[in-house]
């Protein structure tokens, strides 16, 4: 008895699959970048930092597999400083067009200005899975 398998439609589903499960796991929630979720946060629930014109976001360390703060809501115009060792949990921009974060893989500190309104999310390349992401509201 002779057992054929088809390997390509085989590899197709797993691909597939993989990818599926990749995006499930890159932001939580809609991150439809209009102000609804990302990343659990919305802008309702997010921290009213409206008042600073910059804002500094901790991760790493002593807050683990987090940012802290999460969620903000910042007016137009705020630099948001992340802090943390890039090389261990470097940094990308996950949704919202024209979103200002860049790719940072090394250093400790890296400043962003959120000039435009909208929703912009962002994360851990390595932890995101583990549900290291937020959100900066721009109002």
């Amino acid at each position: 008895m002779t057992v054929r398998v088809r390997v390509l439609p085989l590899l197709a589903g797993l691909t597939l699959l993989s990818i599926l499960v990749l995006v499930a796991s890159c932001g939580g929630g809609s991150g439809d970048g209009n102000g609804g979720d990302i990343c659990g946060c919305t802008e309702a629930a997010a921290e009213d930092l409206t008042a600073q014109t910059s804002v500094t976001v901790n991760f790493g360390g002593t807050h683990g597999l987090s940012y802290s703060p999460k969620c903000i809501l910042i007016a137009p115009g705020t630099s948001v400083s992340f802090e943390g060792e890039f090389s261990t949990h470097p940094l990308s921009p996950t949704v919202g067009s024209g979103n200002p974060i860049t790719h940072t893989a090394s250093g400790t500190t890296a400043s962003f200005t959120f000039d435009a309104a909208g929703a912009f999310g962002y994360r851990c390349d390595v932890h995101f899975g583990s549900g290291m992401c937020g959100a900066v509201y721009v109002q």
